[in-house]
């Protein structure tokens, strides 16, 4: 019985170690567009006296003091995410400060607003983003290069989301391109994980696009506006799925944890009370309402409820492949545990030996 007990608790102080030991990420890095960006867009826009408006305080969602209020939970998918993953909150790279705009250097989200996937033609490292100068997911990737040296620590998990500001080019520039603009950008972000993966980097987080047709912006341009959009978030889908094939199959040693937003939204249309929605067609944004029962902010922005739903969904896929570094006092405790027990065997074989001897 006693050596049951014994066994039970080296399994239980040892956990914390064997935690340790596994697959690990000490912290999140961020890429994609306005459904990423906590704080870059913001910054950009207080360089030139202007803010937000009706919105959180860093992001195109509701918050504490929007019209209406939310009382939680705050943050996009990203804060939420953090904080449930155990990991720290992802603190934006562009900052503004009384000499103008600069890079904070311990900065890990690069999302901004607007961002499409690739290289923005417009886009200059020398430069403060501007509306034009938005550095796109390629230019987000260099930006974390020039901070980190061309080093994406395989400690990192990296994350992408983007696409959709690609699909709303081409749908108001050239809806005969919608499908292969919505494929160009999945290869483009196909591109960027290669890039990092040739640095080190080892985890990457990568989610789809939902069906942007159903967003209320999409909708306001009729049927044909609706079936376009999907068509090409659905393109964009199987060319992501298609770029996750390739990569595994030419890296090693790396985990692509491809995030399924477009079937939790086709689940939330299905039946949206059961995931406490009561509107999933309209913007709840300065209207009397709870903003935590609607899908919708604005015309194509999640409320933080909607947020708090893929950040569930990212945490169970990614915990899949990964978790989070324990804190030093949980590697100090399995530390203490392995003493205790090789101490405790050593009593143990004393006891043992001292009964023989009787």
């Amino acid at each position: 019985m006693r050596a049951k007990v014994f066994a039970i608790t080296g399994v239980i102080l040892l956990f914390p170690l064997c935690a340790a030991w596994a697959s690990a990420v000490d912290n999140l890095v961020v890429f994609g567009d306005s459904l990423s960006d906590n704080g870059n867009a913001v910054a950009a826009l207080a360089s030139v006296g202007q803010t937000l408006g009706n919105y959180a305080p860093n992001a195109l969602t509701d918050g504490p003091n929007t019209n209406p209020p939310t009382t939680g939970p705050f943050g996009l998918w990203v804060d939420q995410f953090a904080s449930k993953f155990g990991l720290p909150d992802p603190k934006p790279v562009i900052v503004n400060t009384a000499g103008g705009l600069t890079l904070n250097p311990q900065g890990t989200n690069f999302a901004v607003a607007s961002a499409q996937t690739g290289h923005n033609p417009s886009f200059s490292l020398s430069a403060p983003p501007t509306s034009a100068n938005v550095p796109w997911t390629t230019d987000q990737v260099g930006l974390f290069n020039s901070l980190n040296g061309s080093s994406a620590s395989p400690g990192s998990l990296y994350s992408f989301w983007a696409g959709s500001d690609d699909i709303s080019n081409a749908l108001s520039t050239n809806p005969l391109t919608v499908v292969s603009a919505a494929q160009n950008a999945a290869n483009n972000i196909e591109s960027n994980i290669r890039t990092l993966a040739g640095e080190g980097g080892r985890y990457f987080l990568w989610f789809n696009l939902p069906p942007l047709g159903d967003t209320p912006a999409v909708r306001a341009f009729g049927p044909l506006a609706t079936l376009a959009a999907n068509t090409a978030a659905s393109a964009f889908n199987d060319q992501m799925n298609d770029d996750i094939t390739s990569l595994l199959s030419t890296i090693s040693n790396i985990a692509i944890i491809g995030v399924d937003v477009h079937g939790a939204f086709e689940q939330i249309e299905g039946n949206p009370q059961a995931f406490g929605f009561t509107n999933i067609t309209d913007p709840a944004q300065g209207q009397s309402v709870d903003p935590n029962q609607y899908l919708f902010w604005d015309t194509l922005h999640p409320t933080t409820a909607a947020d708090a739903l893929v950040a569930d969904l990212a945490v169970r896929d990614a915990s899949a492949f990964v978790s989070a570094a324990p804190e030093p006092a949980s590697l100090a405790l399995a530390l203490l545990g392995i003493v205790g027990l090789f101490g405790a065997g050593l009593r143990r074989r004393h006891v043992l030996k001292a009964e023989h001897r009787r």
